[in-house]
């Protein structure tokens, strides 16, 4: 189960839409209700910005532009939350927007890999490596991850210092 108290979602992403794409479109999406207060938990494209949602009681968000984002180029994407003191996102190991907002977590049921919400069409764009990790990354662990030099041992709380999903290719 997505720790829906605090956490991190970490991905690659390489969009395939064309540019001046307004569709649409989920990467990670939560079943369950859309109203503000909910608490599910959404990474997604609207219209032309990547939107992280954790529907908090005030509705607050974080976007960022993706209109330039050209078809094929990989990016790397972490998202972070903490009911008791807000929420984050980083784009390429930089920080686009913190909004601080509080919460009552909320268990969802299901949780889709993209795609999932009535509305949203398919990601149309490759997500790799994939990580869920029970704690908000720091600036600094997004920084290193986004480099390819965050270990799981260096993840920390040390009480959970691993991924609780990790979703990678195959050994060559």
């Amino acid at each position: 189960n997505l720790d829906k108290a605090r956490g991190s979602i970490e991905l690659w992403l390489r969009p395939n839409w064309p540019q001046g794409d307004r569709v649409r479109r989920a990467f990670l999406w939560e079943e369950g209700p859309r109203k503000a207060g909910a608490n599910t938990i959404w990474l997604w494209k609207y219209e032309q910005s990547l939107r992280f949602d954790v529907r908090d009681p005030s509705d607050r968000y974080i976007t960022h532009n993706v209109a330039e984002w050209p078809a094929g180029e990989w990016r790397h994407i972490v998202a972070t939350w903490d009911s008791k003191v807000g929420i984050a996102l980083y784009v390429d190991g930089k920080l686009v927007r913190a909004r601080d907002t509080t919460w009552t977590p909320r268990q969802g049921t299901r949780f889709f890999v993209g795609g999932g919400g009535s509305g949203n069409q398919s990601a149309l764009a490759d997500i790799d490596e994939l990580r869920i990790y029970t704690h908000p990354l720091t600036a600094d662990e997004v920084k290193a991850a986004f480099a390819g030099a965050l270990t799981r041992a260096a993840a920390k709380p040390a009480a959970a210092p691993r991924p609780v999903i990790e979703i990678e290719p195959p050994a060559k």
